[in-house]
């Protein structure tokens, strides 16, 4: 009963359903569409943007946490949902990852006969390739969904405001200065976990 009187935690759990719900098909959609365009277009320099994509595999998000805030600074998207989102929205694991999908799942002949009926680059993606990755586009709701509920750093950055964090970063808020509840983040804990167990 403290828990959702005395904090402000179902403003903080709206926020992360928000957050998690409009990221994660987001995220899905536009890897999607790398992976697509890195394994079944041809255009000039295709090895070089994969290889780019590669590499960025291998830098620790960590490291790109200064450059990226300077980013939002500079667009004015500090203490904003879309500052926290527009970062994420094409990692370079899910490019590779949806590419990979790709190259081994949607059959080249499949769209070449596409193409020859007269279809479109938009409506062989969203009619033809992106059912035939469903699989792998369930996973990955799931793992930005996961994600994003789970995100920590990034909000606690970005967001300034204690009505527009997320329930990762308000539940820390809970430890006091002198004293801890350990029964009262106990039970945040159970509330934040919940809905990503359903």
């Amino acid at each position: 009963a403290r828990l959702f009187t005395q904090l402000s935690l179902p403003r903080a759990l709206l926020n992360s359903l928000f957050l998690s719900s409009v990221q994660a098909p987001l995220t899905t959609l536009f890897c999607a569409m790398g992976g697509y365009a890195l394994a079944k277009l041809d255009f000039p320099g295709r090895g070089f943007v994969t290889t780019l994509v590669l590499s960025a595999l291998i830098i620790p998000g960590t490291l790109l946490l200064a450059p990226s805030f300077q980013l939002v600074y500079q667009l004015g998207l500090l203490n904003t949902y879309a500052g926290l989102l527009l970062p994420g929205l094409t990692p370079a694991f899910g490019i590779f990852l949806f590419r990979q999908a790709m190259l081994n799942g949607v059959p080249g002949e499949l769209i070449e006969a596409a193409r020859m009926d007269g279809a479109g680059e938009g409506r062989i993606f969203f009619e033809l390739v992106l059912p035939l990755v469903r699989p792998m586009m369930g996973a990955y709701l799931m793992i930005s969904f996961m994600g994003m509920w789970n995100n920590f750093i990034g909000p606690q950055i970005i967001l300034q405001s204690p009505q527009l964090q997320p329930l990762s970063v308000t539940l820390n808020n809970i430890k006091g200065t002198y004293a801890t509840d350990y029964g009262l983040i106990m039970a945040g804990t159970i509330v934040s976990i919940a809905p990503v167990m359903c």
